[in-house]
């Protein structure tokens, strides 16, 4: 069975591609991670570099040993070196990138791509065992600190993942699954969430990050207007956009939020501006309305035609008339285009 990693006498790990046949192997010893048998590194040059186990035949020795202790022990080593020498022991984490540019003029925070953020675990802990008890639950790797009682189990999987009464024990987890050896050396560093073999379970959740907003932004927001004449507008543009169409003297409502959401159609928000009073003049809340097309947003049972949201503004056939109730439990009546009633209705 060829290896790549092997241990000194004195707890040292060493990689074969740190060896060469020129340089002189001052490691004494090559200790095998799995069954603790003496390794002897091949250096030749037409095969791979590779350890190797000094006695052929049979081993007791498992690959699945091999990268569980190996992964363990570079974890161990690298957050030990990190508080000897003062250096970080990262844990990257996602984090959520909002920008707040617009938020005084349009009231909304816009939420860019996720980020990534490099916490320094020697910060919090400075105390590492290997297969370390806590909560009644056994821990590959635990993180702990002399000044408080907080925790982090780090949980090495190569073939059998983490445990579902672990997880669900609300304990502070992080993951990392190992099946090659190239995933062994980052970890002398730090756990990076980045990678696909590396899960977190019961973390707090990030504050997000504010950002700076681009000089050109092209995200896109939604604002639905309301102009004097009672005609409505939905408009899907860049903020810049969306605030000089604010500025208009005819304006006399609006709402702005992200496109996902709280918006969900034109029609939801001709109700909500009607319900805030605002005298708005919309076929969707004609009682001729149809909505049986795709094309047009209504369909006229009058006219028999399709038209546009705005041509109630000079209909002499407009009688708004629409009932719902909603998530707050208000039912609106109109009728003979008057808003005659609001009504709270308490269910039982």
């Amino acid at each position: 069975m060829k290896y790549r990693y092997a241990q000194t006498a004195d707890g040292a790990t060493v990689d074969i591609v740190d060896l060469s046949r020129e340089r002189p192997r001052e490691q004494g010893q090559f200790i095998c991670f799995s069954c603790k048998r003496d390794l002897i590194p091949v250096l030749g040059l037409r095969r791979e570099k590779h350890f190797r186990h000094r006695f052929e035949g049979e081993v007791p020795c498992t690959r699945e040993t091999y990268l569980h202790t190996l992964a363990k022990k570079q974890i161990v080593d690298g957050f030990v070196a990190a508080v000897q020498s003062q250096r970080p022991y990262t844990l990257t984490l996602p984090v959520e990138r909002h920008c707040t540019r617009w938020m005084d003029e349009l009231g909304v925070t816009c939420v860019q791509a996720m980020g990534w953020h490099d916490f320094d675990l020697t910060h919090y802990f400075d105390r590492v065992e290997e297969e370390a008890g806590v909560d009644g639950f056994v821990s590959d790797v635990l993180l702990t600190s002399s000044k408080s009682n907080e925790t982090l189990l780090i949980e090495v999987a190569v073939t059998h993942r983490c445990e579902a009464n672990k997880i669900n024990s609300g304990l502070r987890i992080v993951e990392v699954s190992v099946t090659v050896e190239d995933q062994i050396r980052p970890l002398s560093g730090g756990i990076d969430t980045r990678s696909n073999n590396v899960s977190t379970h019961n973390l707090r959740p990030q504050p997000p990050q504010d950002v700076h907003c681009r000089a050109n932004c092209g995200t896109e927001l939604a604002a639905f207007f309301v102009y004097k004449s009672g005609k409505t507008r939905m408009l899907t543009d860049i903020p810049s956009k969306i605030v000089e169409e604010r500025k208009r003297a005819d304006l006399i409502y609006n709402r702005v939020g992200r496109v996902d959401h709280p918006f969900v159609d034109y029609r939801s928000e001709a109700l909500r501006a009607l319900t805030e009073g605002v005298p708005i003049k919309c076929c969707l809340l004609c009682r001729y309305a149809g909505f049986d097309t795709l094309e047009k947003p209504v369909f006229c049972k009058i006219r028999k035609f399709e038209v546009g949201v705005n041509e109630a503004a000079t209909c002499s056939h407009y009688r708004p008339e629409y009932t719902e109730f909603g998530s707050q439990g208000i039912s609106i009546e109109i009728r003979k285009g008057y808003w005659t009633k609001i009504t709270n209705i308490h269910r039982n």
